[in-house]
């Protein structure tokens, strides 16, 4: 028979319960794939001491975030780490010569999409308007038309972009993509390099951000490029925080000329920035905090 994998599972960092894979959540969802999980040995990490204990003759990680300070010498049979996560710029440093590393690219897109479009339909409609008036206490009849035919720009074309586009497809929107090369490619008929944003954005009645935060992405979407949008415009912010410059973003707020924002703040966007944004009217932000 031949020897089984060891792996070990070390907890994420953080408060978020849904991040955390104990004995129990592996036991119950390992149930459906049991041939599979009758060859592995796997240990369980909620703490550096735990950690420590199952690296020693780890092959195969999986991880979030954790102190991963010397994972070379603390695991000297280790092959494979697997991220929960799709962002693993923390992990990369720390990954040693030879050991694979892959994430968890793409398993949101489902409920990205849904997300996006639900948040496109509720500026669409007003919908922040009326629950600002309701908390008034004030009758206010606003008439929007329908999302169909209004144009759609996402900045991103990757399997989370993608699945917005093809909401806002079914939708009956024209849907353009921004991506690094550009080109038509499935979901996205119409897909131009990043370069052609200026010309792009005053086309948009609402604009998606999608990326990731590199040297290219960070600060993408300031003054300038708000600046672009028509007035009407909405704009969803579901890639990382530092695409967009937050400084601009609050002074167009309080000048009361784009009030139909919402954003998913991520971590790394600084606490005052935060802050400010809380403060800052007519600004929709959901309660999801991720990372």
């Amino acid at each position: 028979m031949a020897a089984k994998i060891r792996v070990h599972i070390q907890e994420n960092d953080g408060p978020n319960a849904i991040y955390r894979i104990d004995a129990e959540k592996y036991r119950r969802e390992s149930a459906a794939y049991q041939q599979i999980a009758d060859r592995l040995e796997v240990s369980f990490g909620a703490t550096d001491e735990e950690a420590d204990a199952g690296l020693e003759a780890a092959e195969v990680v999986l991880c979030g975030y954790f102190n991963n300070k010397g994972l070379a010498e603390r695991a000297p049979h280790l092959r494979w780490v697997q991220s929960i996560f799709a962002g693993v710029d923390k992990l990369i440093p720390a990954i040693p010569p030879g050991v694979t590393l892959t994430n968890s690219s793409g398993i949101h897109a489902q409920k990205a999409g849904e997300y996006a479009m639900g948040a496109i339909l509720m500026l669409n409609s007003a919908l922040p308007q009326f629950v600002e008036a309701q908390r008034q206490t004030k009758w206010e009849q606003i008439f929007t038309p329908s999302v169909s035919r209004r144009t759609v720009l996402i900045l991103g074309a990757g399997r989370l972009a993608s699945a917005v586009a093809r909401h806002a497809s079914h939708f009956g929107m024209r849907v353009i993509g921004v991506a690094r090369s550009g080109g038509a490619r499935p979901d996205f008929p119409e897909c131009y390099p990043v370069d052609q944003l200026p010309e792009l954005l005053p086309q948009a009645d609402f604009l998606v951000l999608m990326v990731p935060n590199t040297a290219e992405t960070n600060g993408l979407i300031g003054r300038r490029e708000l600046d672009l949008l028509p007035s009407h415009a909405g704009v969803i912010s579901l890639g990382r925080s530092q695409v967009m410059d937050h400084g601009a973003l609050i002074e167009k707020l309080e000048r009361g000329t784009r009030g139909r924002l919402p954003r998913r703040l991520r971590q790394g966007a600084a606490s005052c920035e935060f802050s400010a944004l809380e403060d800052a009217p007519p600004l929709h932000q959901s309660a999801l905090r991720a990372r």
